[in-house]
């Protein structure tokens, strides 16, 4: 009768194991992913400033030139963090699974940009063979942006952002204070606006 109870009890604690493995896999590839979030809200920040800094410009000749230098060394960063997130084909496996493997993530990409898979594919090669060449030889001075087709990244940016504040919903513990904030992105480009507006000789471009 002892070695029955024993027996019982075992069956009843491997059960709860596997179930409970499921959640924490799931936690798991959370916790992971966060190594990636100083890339994903960099490359945000930078998307950010960017986009504000090209509504600008400047009839004194100096700032036109600075506004320049900076807009194209944000642009950039945006290319090499973003290529880090999406673009490599050995990015880090708990990124890779929240993003580019996971349907919901492809979903919501494909209807932000208009892009299907095939698009998406060579979207994601032209951005990783133009990030190859910024990292052997990148001039702030160079003109990035007839280059590149730069709005599928900026709204794959804004996509993961709003995905991944979904996926963190119930594991705000995981989550960093940026990706907590659902409208983020809308706050930091209100207020990027009104840092720049204490910026003299800038008017609207």
């Amino acid at each position: 009768m002892e070695q029955h109870r024993i027996d019982q009890h075992s069956s009843d604690q491997q059960g709860i194991g596997e179930s409970g493995a499921q959640d924490s896999i799931d936690r798991v590839w959370l916790k992971k992913a966060r190594n990636q979030f100083d890339t994903l809200y960099t490359a945000i920040r930078d998307m950010v400033y960017y986009r504000e800094l090209r509504r600008l410009a400047s009839d004194d000749r100096v700032t036109q030139v600075m506004l320049d230098h900076l807009r194209i060394a944000l642009l950039g960063s945006i290319v090499i963090n973003w290529n880090k997130l999406f673009a490599l084909e050995k990015s880090e496996e708990a990124w890779k699974r929240l993003t580019a493997e996971s349907a919901g993530f492809r979903t919501r990409v494909y209807s932000a940009t208009g892009f299907d898979y095939q698009q998406w594919s060579d979207y994601r090669k032209s951005v990783r063979e133009f990030s190859a060449r910024l990292h052997a030889h990148f001039d702030s001075s160079h003109h990035l942006e007839n280059q590149l087709e730069l709005e599928p990244m900026f709204r794959v940016l804004e996509v993961a952002h709003r995905w991944m504040h979904q996926l963190y919903q119930g594991q705000e513990a995981l989550a960093c204070d940026d990706l907590l904030k659902a409208d983020y992105i809308e706050q930091l480009a209100s207020a990027v606006r009104e840092r720049l507006r204490e910026w003299p000789r800038l008017r609207q471009g």
